[in-house]
């Protein structure tokens, strides 16, 4: 279940879960909520599209594949194109290169069936395919200048992989922003949607991922209570 630790400002809240996280061996992600924080700072949002910070996750996943399908000796000319076209920001060669390498990969992984092979990486060919597909797309949108792109906040990266968070002066955040982690308050299987990004389903939640937060008493000097719905599913 999610903690709240209330304290005065000084008496160790914060190194106390930074002490936990350390014996336990888990990571701890420590956000800083104030009247300014919202939904965003959390859970992430949209952003100008950077295309040298999409390729490079396209051109990791497309290497990690390549090598893994083909011999990367007898593609060594064509893997060296790519990280040219890469280097020198060459979206649409780039763009071109994985979707020519999608249809080499899906094609080969289709022969080694037809002859009565193990085809592991047909799936993985088939979801680079859609990937490629995507990069083209804001390739084009980028060209205009009017591409964006959801960047997720660091609460989701820490739901999805199993860390630990702890929001620090938790009383301070607005009401709204607060309500948007109703879900993860819920139980020890609870969760939020990213309707922000236009999901319908909630995140998957690592079962390592727990949620501390800490406040001042109410009482002291320009401090404020919890709402009650907020305070009563700690």
């Amino acid at each position: 279940e999610p903690a709240l630790l209330v304290g005065e400002t000084g008496c160790g809240k914060t190194t106390l879960v930074q002490r936990l996280a350390n014996l336990t061996g888990r990571t701890l992600l420590v956000q800083n909520l104030s009247l300014q924080t919202d939904s965003t700072d959390l859970l992430g949002g949209y952003k100008p599209l950077e295309m040298r910070h999409v390729a490079r996750g396209v051109y990791d996943k497309f290497v990690d594949l390549f090598v893994s399908s083909f011999s990367r000796s007898q593609n060594a000319p064509f893997l060296r194109y790519v990280l040219n076209a890469f280097e020198k920001d060459d979206w649409k060669k780039l763009a071109q290169c994985f979707l020519k390498a999608a249809g080499m990969g899906e094609k080969k992984m289709r022969e080694l069936l037809m002859k009565g092979n193990e085809a592991a990486n047909l799936e993985l060919w088939t979801d680079f395919r859609s990937i490629a597909e995507r990069f083209e797309r804001q390739r084009i949108a980028s060209e205009s200048g009017l591409a964006f792109l959801f960047t997720e906040g660091g609460l989701v990266d820490a739901i999805r992989t199993g860390k630990w968070v702890l929001l620090d002066e938790i009383n301070l955040a607005s009401s709204e922003t607060l309500q948007r982690l109703c879900g993860l308050l819920d139980d020890s299987h609870g969760s939020i949607t990213l309707t922000e990004k236009g999901d319908a389903e909630a995140l998957h939640r690592h079962p390592d991922f727990r949620l501390f937060a800490a406040m001042n008493p109410a009482t002291d000097a320009g401090k404020k209570d919890l709402p009650s719905s907020i305070r009563s599913r700690f």
